[in-house]
């Protein structure tokens, strides 16, 4: 129904209501008229009394509530709505008493099976009768609700990639500075050609170096994030041991814990750990977990990799004596362009896409992977796989 439908449905009701009052001695003997609102109204309209009972209700009740008429009528209304709003309604029901017409009242009535129906109301006294007439909204209500919790996570996903790229440009722009300072240096040959010039040259080409590398890093995750979002991503699933997997990672990783005095603890394995998945991709989940461990480890702290069958899944964990996460951060971290604390995105480098790039590439395999941690305690990090990939098992059986 339109709005100037529904405002004719009111004056019209305004009207009845008026004469009913003024000629009825009998709240249930209907004027022609009046009974005609009554039957055809697709809004739900009620008649009740001063003490809050029901006189009259028309079908709509029945169509949106599913009672009929004789098992409201004669009951008091309080009885219907919901418990966490009785007190409110039975305080509107009273203002109605003062103002004599309100409108805007919204609350949940009981359905015959139970469940509950968001009405709104408008409401008019006339005499010792109040007239009512009241839609269902909880469609509206819901549809609602979703779009503010939608326009909320776009408003949170525009400010977590204005984080980002702040905090992007920054990690681009200090290994670029970097490159650019010491290629300037080596190809100006600003310490001279003596032999300690060339030693000072040579170590600069290495600072040129880790630079490029921490550049194809944070490109490679951005990449990557960019390739799962957009489905263009293939896993190559294979048969391989996950234990040798986690060893060559921690190869990897090894010379960054060495640099920053944690220790890597030998790869604790129970039961056969082969899996069926894609190689690369899972070491990439493996050696993020571990430079995270590292990155937010101090000096003289430990990692623990451990590795085991259970139940027709491999599940690896890596755990770290670090700084921690606070509990309200340990889901968000996985999203996309969000770093946790910003006050930690701004004092250790990185995306903040590697986290989200994991959870991506474990589900891709049909696993999960979360995190439990407690500040200045430690995190770690679990993740499982099925022993035997979808792709594989199809595979098997065509042949």
């Amino acid at each position: 129904m339109g709005a100037a439908a529904r405002l004719g449905l009111e004056f019209a009701l305004h009207v009845q209501m008026s004469q009913h009052a003024s000629v009825c001695t009998d709240p249930m003997a209907l004027t022609p008229d009046f009974e005609t609102f009554f039957t055809a109204s697709l809004d739900l309209l009620v008649i009740r009394d001063a003490e809050f009972k029901i006189v009259k209700v028309n079908q709509a009740w029945e169509k949106v509530l599913g009672y009929r008429a004789d098992e409201l009528e004669g009951r008091p209304m309080l009885s219907f709505i919901h418990p966490d709003d009785v007190a409110t309604s039975h305080a509107q029901m009273q203002r109605i008493e003062i103002e004599r017409d309100v409108k805007g009242i919204i609350n949940r009535y009981r359905c015959r099976d139970g469940s509950y129906r968001y009405l709104e109301w408008r409401a008019r006294q006339e005499g010792g009768l109040v007239y009512g007439i009241a839609r269902d909204v909880t469609e509206r209500l819901a549809i609602e609700a979703e779009m503010a919790e939608a326009k909320a996570a776009v408003e949170a996903a525009s400010r977590a990639k204005s984080e980002f790229l702040a905090n992007m440009s920054h990690e681009l722009r200090t290994p670029l500075n970097a490159i650019l300072g010491f290629s300037e240096v080596i190809r100006d040959q600003v310490l001279g050609d003596a032999p300690s010039a060339w030693v000072k040259y040579k170590e600069y080409a290495g600072s040129i170096y880790a630079s490029g590398a921490h550049l194809l890093s944070l490109i490679s995750e951005v990449l990557d994030l960019s390739k799962i979002e957009s489905g263009g991503y293939r896993l190559y699933i294979e048969q391989f041991d996950m234990q040798a997997v986690v060893r060559d990672s921690i190869m990897l990783v090894r010379p960054q814990a060495e640099r920053a005095k944690v220790s890597i603890l030998p790869v604790d394995v129970a039961g056969d750990v082969t899996v069926g998945a894609d190689m690369r991709a899972i070491k990439q989940v493996i050696v993020n977990l571990l430079a995270n461990a590292v990155k937010f480890t101090p000096g003289g702290g430990e990692i623990e990799v451990r590795c085991r069958e259970e139940e027709g899944a491999v599940h690896v964990e890596v755990r770290d004596s670090g700084i921690g996460i606070a509990e309200e951060l340990l889901e968000s971290v996985f999203e996309a362009f969000h770093q946790g604390d910003a006050k930690l995105a701004r004092r250790y480098d990185g995306t903040g896409l590697g986290l989200s790039v994991c959870r991506r590439l474990v589900e891709m395999h049909g696993g999960r992977i979360r995190l439990e941690s407690a500040p200045n305690i430690g995190t770690t990090a679990f993740f499982h796989l099925p022993k035997r990939n979808r792709a594989i098992a199809g595979a098997e059986r065509a042949a």
